[in-house]
C-alpha cells in the first residue's frame, strides 16, 4: 500500500496486547473482515514468550506472550 509520496504507509505498533484494557478497533475490524494475520515467534527459546502479530492489508502490529 503506498500513498501519494510513494514512501510506504508505516504500520501502526500497538505494542504489548497483554496490557490492552480493549481490543484497538481496526484489530477487531480486521479480524471481523476475516483477513490473514501473520504470527511470528520471536522468542530465540521457542517457549511462547514473545510473539508479534501483523496484518498487512491494516497495517498494524502488536505483540503477546504467553501469559496473555
Amino acid at each position: 500500500m503506498m500513498n501519494k509520496s510513494k514512501e510506504p504507509i508505516p504500520y501502526l505498533d500497538f505494542g504489548w496486547a497483554n496490557g490492552w484494557a480493549k481490543e484497538p478497533k481496526i484489530v477487531s475490524k480486521c479480524k471481523k473482515a476475516g483477513h490473514k494475520r501473520i504470527e511470528i515467534n520471536r522468542d530465540p527459546t521457542w517457549h511462547g514468550f514473545h510473539t508479534e502479530v501483523r496484518c498487512d492489508i491494516c497495517r498494524y502490529i502488536y505483540h503477546y506472550d504467553s501469559s496473555g
